[in-house]
């Protein structure tokens, strides 16, 4: 069952974590797409308000994948709660390294020794 449960696992894990690649990704396409009309109407010398329509869209665009991206953290986080519930062992699938806590919420301030 162990072994099954793994396989299954790596199933779910392979296309989630492909999703959040593809959707840093876009995020990113979308930050090369600014620069490229910002530098654009800059070099070709056209007044600030020309494209300000294309920019709140792009804006807008970027806001929706930014919460795609938080949504798609937050299933990850589910899966993970469901991977401790089922006492299953981590495994790191797709990153180089280990991912943080979910969340953080004991921190303590940390003094000088000296």
């Amino acid at each position: 069952m162990h072994h099954t449960r793994q396989a299954i696992a790596r199933t779910i894990a392979e296309p989630l974590i492909a999703t959040e690649r593809a959707i840093d990704e876009a995020l990113a396409q979308a930050g090369t797409m600014a620069t490229a009309m910002a530098q654009g109407r800059t070099a070709a010398k056209l007044p600030a308000a020309m494209g300000q329509d294309v920019f709140e869209s792009l804006g807008h665009a970027m806001a929706a994948l930014f919460e795609a991206r938080r949504k798609i953290v937050e299933a990850h986080n589910g899966l993970d709660r469901t991977r401790e519930y089922l006492r299953m062992p981590v495994v790191n699938f797709g990153d180089e390294f280990a991912k943080p806590p979910a969340a953080a919420t004991n921190l303590t301030v940390v003094r000088d020794a000296a």
